[in-house]
């Protein structure tokens, strides 16, 4: 089925701009300044697609199947996954497949990262557990409890009913409701994180790599070595290298490399911070360091890749 569906596919790539919401339901207003959108879909059935933004999933109803990458996962009432940009990914609809789409902007996360940033799992729910699910075969991330589902999906009427409102203050309130159900599916991640792993080994793997790759990416700027991970998780060396590898599918030292690299790029796509700074900030030795490791990866310089940022957001 995953074949079919890529001989399909159409490579679209959706901008946050670009999307249509017309012909649903409940008015959106004022898109061309939102900085996140909600919505219902009903009988849900989109062919391979990625987009520049990040996608909260939950599904109200009915059951399908969520292809993403070349893996295929059973869908059902109250499971919850994150698509983050770039990732393609296709639903079938098998049954009166309904899936609640909560899109996230750039500038969302940049107007209100600092909130984000206070909740427990944030980083694993965005970043670390789609990275995970890419390269492994395994279940979904969170699958809400009967309670938890009558909560959030009251949550998600407000959102919805916030998000038809009209007047220019109600915006703000709005996005903190946005912000109030990444908290709470946070905190629904911590009740159940990998429980459902095949066996108590793979649970046991699973959970310290998380930990381990939330623990990097946080730290990335310092100079973590893998004595500090062994200590940190009190395993022998081989263990550790062993369960991140099979879990993450690349080695700390790599992981480490990338996520200093994400962080810079961030940084020269929003700030005008020097080359000397920006490395400092991200972990490397100097700047010289900095530019070799950043060519290595991306193929062009810090700089060249500032300028190429600056060029397409003028044009």
């Amino acid at each position: 089925m995953y074949n079919d569906l890529m001989k399909r596919e159409n490579n679209k790539i959706w901008s946050f701009s670009e999307l249509d919401f017309t012909h649903f339901e409940t008015p959106i207003n004022n898109v061309e300044h939102a900085m996140s959108l909600a919505y219902c879909h009903k009988n849900c059935e989109v062919e391979m697609h990625s987009h520049n933004f990040f996608e909260i999933n939950i599904v109200v109803k009915g059951k399908g199947k969520h292809l993403f990458f070349n893996k295929e996962y059973d869908l059902r009432i109250g499971d919850v996954f994150i698509v983050p940009p770039s990732f393609k990914h296709s639903f079938i609809n098998m049954g009166g497949l309904e899936i609640f789409h909560l899109l996230l902007s750039d500038a969302f996360f940049a107007n209100y990262s600092s909130e984000l940033k206070q909740f427990t799992n944030y980083v694993s729910l965005f970043e670390i557990e789609p990275y995970i699910r890419k390269n492994i075969k395994d279940t979904l991330l969170i699958s809400l409890t009967y309670n938890e589902r009558n909560f959030i999906f009251r949550m998600l009427d407000n959102l919805l009913y916030a998000q038809s409102l009209t007047y220019t203050e109600n915006y703000a309130v709005y996005n903190y409701l946005v912000v109030s159900v990444i908290g709470f599916l946070c905190s629904c991640l911590e009740n159940q994180k990998f429980q459902k792993t095949s066996t108590a080994t793979q649970k046991n793997a699973l959970n310290i790599t998380i930990d381990c790759m939330e623990f990097i990416q946080t730290n990335c700027h310092e100079d973590i070595k893998i004595s500090h991970l062994t200590s940190r998780y009190h395993l022998s060396r081989t263990t550790l290298l062993r369960y991140f590898t099979e879990c993450a599918k690349t080695t700390p030292n790599k992981y480490l490399m990338t996520c200093r690299l994400n962080k810079a790029k961030n940084m020269l796509e929003s700030t005008t911070l020097s080359m000397t700074t920006i490395a400092q900030e991200c972990g490397f030795f100097d700047a010289t360091h900095f530019t070799k490791r950043f060519k290595s990866e991306q193929q062009i310089t810090p700089l060249q890749y500032r300028k190429s940022i600056t060029t397409n957001t003028i044009s």
